[in-house]
């Protein structure tokens, strides 16, 4: 199934979403390393992050409030509020997991999003992924459940930070999906600023009301916030923004699973967190995933143009 252009936007090379995609993997791939380096509260962490996000967005917005002006619709507005607080839940939920659980089951949690994904479009009968899609859903599911359960942790504390992982996920699978209307009809970078300030309003409501010191934070903390806005918000989330103008969201949803296979790698390269046996064997159950749902996009578009 392929995402119909709009507003005449015209489409790109068929390998630069995929490209862009796998760059955005990466970059997002950092972000549980930044949160677990930044010595301030979860909430904190991210109300800060998407507050910096916004900010070096705002710098470009003057040169695009022509394009926002002509193309924000109501169902379009709508959407934007609606990703906004399904970010703003994600962030909170997902960063306020690594207090509880490892990195490894934190980020493999976070990215179930393909279930989610699948499961709100048939509920809605809107958006049905492709056979071929879905067949990599259910591997990539099956390679998450393989790490997820080995790393599970039997504590109260662990298990509370399985479940805000999970509600994390469930929370980027209504984001993608909302994310994907908005941007059908909005330009990217207006798009970006207004979700990203959203998300970053409702955030520092709740930290606020919540308590959480906001400033104060030494150096090196203010670093890992200014590294987790700049690399995982508005390189890797940015990426995948830009990418569901072209792509299917099922299909965004299945790449995200390699911050799992990457984050965990990352978690032991700066924290000594060991990879579990069972990542070995999960693991390439979940890039094969990828590689399934990637291709099957492609196919899609070859057959769109053959028409």
């Amino acid at each position: 199934m392929t995402v119909p252009q709009a507003n005449g936007a015209a489409s790109p090379h068929r390998l630069l979403p995929i490209a862009v995609v796998a760059i955005a993997v990466l970059a997002v791939s950092h972000g549980a390393i930044f949160a677990r380096m930044a010595a301030a509260p979860a909430l904190a962490i991210a109300a800060w992050r998407l507050s910096i996000a916004a900010a070096f967005v705002a710098l470009i917005v003057p040169w695009h409030w022509r394009s926002l002006r002509a193309s924000m619709t109501r169902s379009a507005g709508l959407a934007t509020v609606g990703a906004s607080l399904c970010l703003a839940l994600h962030f909170a939920t997902w960063i306020s997991s690594l207090n509880y659980t490892s990195v490894s089951n934190s980020v493999i949690l976070v990215n179930t999003s393909p279930i989610w994904v699948a499961l709100f479009g048939w509920l809605s009968r809107a958006d049905r992924p492709a056979p071929r899609t879905l067949l990599a859903i259910a591997l990539a599911v099956a390679g998450a459940a393989i790490i997820g359960l080995a790393s599970g942790r039997d504590t109260h504390a662990g298990a509370l930070g399985d479940l805000l992982a999970l509600a994390g996920g469930a929370a980027m699978g209504g984001y993608l999906l909302f994310a994907r209307v908005a941007r059908l009809q909005l330009p990217l970078v207006p798009y970006l600023f207004c979700c990203y300030s959203a998300a970053a309003v409702v955030l520092w409501m709740v930290a606020l009301g919540s308590g959480a010191a906001m400033n104060g934070y030494d150096a090196a903390t203010w670093l890992a916030l200014l590294g987790i806005a700049v690399i995982p918000q508005l390189i890797g989330h940015s990426g995948y923004n830009w990418s569901l103008r072209f792509l299917h969201p099922s299909t965004v949803s299945v790449t995200l699973l390699g911050e799992g296979v990457i984050g965990s790698a990352l978690a032991f390269i700066y924290f000594g967190e060991a990879v579990p046996g069972a990542t070995w064997v999960g693991g390439p159950l979940v890039l094969v995933a990828i590689w399934l749902a990637t291709t099957a996009e492609r196919s899609a578009r070859a057959q769109d143009r053959r028409r």
